[in-house]
């Protein structure tokens, strides 16, 4: 951003702190905390006598709250009838009505601040409005000339000649100061401004950053042409040298979330439209007018002459901060596509931000001025849907993970709050986090201020509120400076490097130079024919040496082979590595079963069998491996499998609760086994807690979770451990408890509530201490959240995993305080001297469990067999009743009844996909389903999400509601001209919302076919709000690779056709109109090459008439005569003709 001398604000002087000693009276000190980027100041607000905020702003604050309460309870209370809708088609509130709709534009009066506004209405088919505020040229480049006071020579009077007089004089006084009239009442003076009026002409080039605007006001209250904020925004461009745009958005509770963000975005949106139109229609503003092919939107004069959009600056107040972290974040996932905007800051005044765990504000300071915690719940619940209330919900609380964007790629954002907000500290941490992932994020903090201290219109006159302006006024030059000088360095660099090249390539280069530059190329000749010739002469050497034979020394004889066994296999690890075939080869050749070296043969045999078990099983193959490891001998490898599936799961964590099911099995079979993993799970942990070593403790944990889980281990391991853990808290301890809370919590709930609320409760006193990390608190705050929505997403048990009946667990009760023995000798060879009695008695445990496993197998399939034969006969029973046909229709009326009952009687889209599916419908039935789903859309006020995935979710069960739905569309799109404008839109967002989950396949759109002859301006409506939900839903990028997917591009010829320049035109033309100009890139290269295509096309047509002319030369010379006399009497008319023409010309 260009850097502009602002004019300063009388504020008090500053003075650093010095030896603990600060400033007295109307001075301030003004300090950066260290470490945290905090920018705290003390404007000199005088203060009452306890520290709290002046007698004045108590009062105003007291009737504000009594004001805003009412106004709050009012909006909450149920409408006794619906309200009349306003021209754009949205209700209103009797208390914000407004009048008429302003004149588009409508200008405001003359300000001696020298900042013009316009009121626009851009959108006629919705409620948003805005507010431009153009700072003069004229008055930064030169300060006013101060006149003389005189009387007036023009005295009132009340004929009109008088008024005529009053009037030419007032219009006249315009052209003093640069501005130029337009015809307006005599009543009111014309003070708008035109960018090309009385302005200078560098002056009216002048290119200047964009600040959008969203005003407070919790989003039930406020307005962008109320007094505060209008002097808010005056202040904000007077000192930023920027135009300032004022977002009047939807207000709640007649327009809940996500209306007001929908506006925010929407804005963007508007701007980027507005510079592609003028770049594409300068000639159309030279005469004057500006309006697009579709007359659907008018080039705005001051953003065309003004404005720069690639430097944006996003500033919110209050809730509004919300709105402008959103869009924020939208802007930076378009990208590109958003060409020209580009979000380049934000600043967020006292956000709106709130959170299930409070912090130790909102502990503190509850009650606090002017907006106190009640009254911003209560407006919290009227902006949510309903039904979707939560103080974590990602709009509320911004350290909820999961909101999408990572916090990396967000724009520098500085964060303006006061010292007695009850909502900073959240606003801080959200900073801090910035921070962390190296956002510029500094947090300019202000003793003894308000919430909306700078934009209320009690405080507006405050020093501090005028030092708030400064500040972002500072802050957001600073890096317009910064950005200049990147830009600058970049193209000295850019310079520099084409100069070099140009000397480089330069044939004159060597003459030119300096001597110094002479003798250095001289010696990189030389060097380089020096490298030569070594390089040369190590190739003769090299040559040299392949000719001459050496003489090698006889190879030594082979080593004799190694022994058979003992030898073999030195060490304790196994030895060298044995191929399969060649250990069974050794086995059967050892005639000695009882025989120490058998014993260790088939010991590494057993040790590779289980370790190869346990690294390859997983959530689908578990089944199929139980079997295998029983075949195994256990019980001598009870120490080889607990130390295989330990290691594994240190490697693995991801695979722990996979390995606890397969030691679920195991325990039910050989509780020692289970046992013994037990016990060296809990010994591992305590190892790694006495050495702070937070990974292993962090895998030991987890494993011992899913042991929890699986009943493995008893219940009151797992709270004996947390209590550990939470009796000396640190941030490491903390990390791991919630870890553990969150993998075992669901099965802790149904053991030991009892035990998990003291956990939680433990849990609440360390958040209210405060003495861990931020981070930490944050990890708390989500556990609570977790265990409010009773840990779903954390199921104690998958499914699939669940794989041991309760009657068949065995659960082993251990302490953390208990002596217990590891059993290390049980992973090492011992030679047994009942070896071979050991295995006979294991083949036949071996053959009991099996074999109990295959009875119980062979059971299932005889129960299965025997249901399979009592269908079959019922079927048969059913095929003999007779069939009885309605042709009276009253059964397909009576299904649309129940059809509809059913879906307006379902409290959400899931019961109500159960119940349709319960419904008995005949073959063709199906599309009476879709026909109903759709129509009970379109007669919603307000597009609803909940139509939308009923029909994603019919269309993924079955193929052939998907059919239907396709014939619906097209149905639907042949008679669109037919459906209101609010059955259009509802029907257009449903289908956006099929395509743009895939429930719909995207061929569908080969029905439409975008052209000025084929498309009504229903059809147009249509189409753009289709696309426009496509864009929102997907994401620009990813619908842009969606519509240039080359195995699709059949299906979108119509949409962006290629067959005539004019249909090419129309279509990029659409497209830029609603804001989605970047998927018109391909088709806008093609309608540039189009000529030279077409040339390319005319050579071979050319030559091939030449060829046919020569084969037709007899032909012509044949009817040469008859051409010749026809041309010379059309020759002769033609005279005549140009002759008369110039006769009437005359």
């Amino acid at each position: 951003m260009a850097h502009m001398p602002a004019r300063a604000v009388p504020r008090p002087a500053r003075m650093l702190p010095c030896d603990g000693v600060g400033g007295s009276g109307p001075t301030s000190a003004r300090f950066l905390v260290p470490d945290t980027g905090r920018l705290v100041g003390d404007r000199g607000q005088h203060r009452s006598a306890d520290g709290h905020a002046p007698v004045a702003v108590q009062l105003h604050s007291l009737l504000f709250k009594l004001l805003l309460r009412r106004r709050l309870s009012s909006l909450s209370a149920p409408a006794p009838a619906p309200a009349p809708a306003t021209p754009f088609g949205v209700s209103s509130r009797p208390a914000d009505q407004r009048p008429s709709p302003p004149s588009n534009p409508s200008f405001s009066s003359a300000s001696p601040d020298g900042v013009a506004t316009k009121d626009l209405h851009p959108d006629p088919l919705s409620s948003l409005h805005l507010r431009l505020f153009l700072p003069n040229p004229n008055h930064h480049a030169a300060a006013p000339v101060p006149r003389p006071l005189r009387r007036n020579s023009f005295p009132q009077r009340d004929s009109a000649l008088g008024q005529d007089q009053l009037s030419r004089r007032a219009s006249s006084s315009f052209h003093a100061v640069g501005i130029s009239p337009e015809p307006a009442p005599a009543t009111r003076d014309y003070g708008g401004y035109l960018p090309t009026a009385g302005a200078a002409r560098s002056a009216a080039r002048r290119k200047l950053p964009v600040i959008v605007q969203f005003h407070g006001g919790a989003f039930v209250t406020g307005a962008e042409d109320s007094a505060a904020n209008d002097a808010f925004c005056r202040r904000v461009a007077r000192l930023c040298d920027a135009i300032v745009v004022t977002v009047g958005y939807r207000l709640a509770p007649e327009c809940r979330y996500p209306a007001a963000f929908e506006d925010g975005v929407a804005v963007l949106r508007w701007i980027a439209k507005q510079a592609n139109l003028a770049a594409c229609g300068r000639t159309m503003m030279g005469k004057g007018t500006g309006a697009d092919s579709f007359g659907a939107a008018m080039i705005e004069p001051w953003l065309a002459a003004h404005a720069d959009p690639s430097r944006c600056v996003l500033l919110g107040v209050s809730c509004g901060a919300n709105i402008a972290d959103y869009v924020a974040r939208k802007a930076v996932e378009a990208g590109k596509l958003l060409d020209p905007v580009r979000v380049v800051a934000q600043v967020l005044m006292y956000p709106f931000f709130m959170g299930s765990a409070p912090t130790r504000s909102e502990l503190k300071l509850a009650n606090s001025y002017f907006y106190d915690k009640s009254s911003c719940l209560l407006a919290w619940k009227l902006f949510l849907p309903e039904g979707e209330f939560s103080l974590d919900h990602p709009t509320a609380n911004p350290l909820v993970p999961g909101r999408g964007l990572p916090l990396k790629l967000m724009p520098p954002t500085l964060t303006v709050v006061a010292e007695l907000d009850w909502m900073k500290d959240r606003a801080i941490a959200y900073s801090e986090e910035l921070r962390k992932v190296n956002v510029d994020a500094p947090v300019l903090e202000y003793k003894d201020a308000v919430h909306e201290f700078a934009t209320l219109d009690v405080l507006l006159k405050t020093l501090q509120a005028l030092a708030c302006a400064e500040d972002i006024a500072i802050w957001i030059k600073k890096d317009s400076d910064e950005e200049r000088d990147d830009r600058r360095g970049k193209r000295d660099r850019e310079r520099e490097r084409d100069s070099r090249r140009h000397r480089r390539r330069s044939p004159s280069s060597e003459s030119g130079s300096s001597p110094d530059d002479r003798r250095r190329r001289r010696h990189r000749r030389d060097e380089g024919s020096r490298r030569r010739d070594d390089r040369r002469r190590r190739d003769d050497d090299r040559g040299q040496r392949r000719r001459s034979p050496e003489k090698r020394e006889p190879t030594p004889p082979l080593p004799p082979p190694p022994p058979l066994l003992p030898e073999m296999i030195p060490g304790r690890t196994g030895g060298i590595y044995i191929p399969p075939f060649r250990m069974a080869q050794m086995l059967r050749e050892v005639e000695d079963k009882s025989s120490p070296e058998y014993q260790r043969l088939t010991w590494d045999a057993l040790k590779k069998s289980i370790n190869g078990l346990v690294n390859k099983v997983n959530a689908t193959n578990i089944k199929n491996i139980v079997p295998e490891l029983f075949a195994e001998n256990l019980v001598r490898g009870r120490g080889l499998f607990c130390q295989s599936c330990i290691k594994s799961q240190m490697a693995s964590p991801g695979f722990t609760d996979v390995f606890a099911a397969l030691v679920a099995v195991v325990n039910t079979k050989f509780p020692e086994i289970g046992r013994l993993l037990l016990v060296r799970v809990v010994l591992q942990l305590k190892r790694a807690y006495k050495r702070n070593d937070k990974p292993q403790l962090l895998a030991a944990t987890k494993f011992i979770a899913h042991l929890v889980n699986q009943v493995v281990a008893h219940e009151l391991v797992a709270l004996e451990l947390l209590t550990v853990l939470l009796e000396n808290p640190t941030d490491d301890s903390v990390e791991v408890a919630v870890g553990f809370v969150k993998e075992c919590g669901a099965m802790l709930q149904d053991l030991s509530p009892q035990g998990l609320h003291a956990i939680f409760e433990r849990f609440r006193g360390i958040l209210h201490e405060g003495e861990i990390d931020k981070r930490v608190q944050f990890l708390i705050e989500g556990l609570f959240a977790i265990r409010k929505a009773k840990f779903q997403g954390f199921p104690a048990i998958r499914p699939e995993l669940d794989l041991v009946e309760q009657e068949d667990q065995f659960t082993h009760e251990i302490s953390l305080e208990d002596d217990l023995d590891p059993e290390t000798n049980l992973n090492v060879f011992r030679a047994n001297p009942n070896f071979v009695e050991d295995e006979k008695a294991y083949e036949n445990l071996k053959r009991s469990i099996l074999g109990a496993e295959s009875s119980e197998d062979e059971e299932g399939s005889d129960a299965a067999s025997d249901d399979e034969d009592e269908e079959e006969s019922d079927e048969e029973e059913d095929e003999e009743q007779m069939e009885i046909r309605d042709r009276t229709e009253t059964n397909l009326v009576n299904l649309r009844r129940t059809i509809y009952l059913t879906i307006m009687s379902s409290v959400d889209f899931e019961e109500a996909g159960h119940k349709l599916m319960k419904i008995k419908l005949e073959p063709g039935q199906e599309m009476e389903l879709c026909i109903m789903l759709l129509e009970c859309c379109s007669q919603e006020r307000t597009y609803l999400r909940y139509y939308g995935l009923l029909g994603q979710r019919f269309c993924m069960i079955n193929k052939v509601y998907q059919e239907n739905f396709e014939k619906c569309f097209v149905q639907q799109y042949s008679m669109i001209h037919r459906l209101e404008t609010n059955k259009l839109r509802n029907v257009a967002k449903f289908f956006a919302h099929l395509l743009g989950t895939d429930a719909l396949p995207w061929h569908v759109l080969a029905y439409i076919r975008l052209t000025e002859e084929d498309t009504t301006s229903s059809s147009r409506i249509f189409i753009k709000i289709l696309f426009q939900e496509l864009s929102e839903h997907l994401g620009i990028r990813l619908l842009n690779e969606k519509l240039n997917d080359p195995s699709m591009q059949g299906s979108f010829e119509s949409i962006f056709p290629k067959d005539h320049p004019k249909n090419t035109r129309f279509s990029i033309n659409f497209f830029t109109s609603i804001g989605l100009g970047g998927i018109t890139e391909s088709l806008r290269e093609y309608l540039k090459n189009m000529p030279r295509l077409i040339m390319q096309q005319q050579k071979p047509e050319s030559s091939e008439s030449e060829s046919s002319g020569s084969e037709s030369g007899s032909e012509s010379s044949s009817s040469g005569s008859s051409s010749e006399s026809e041309s010379e009497s059309s020759s002769d008319e033609g005279d005549r003709r140009r002759s008369k023409k110039r006769r009437k010309r005359t």
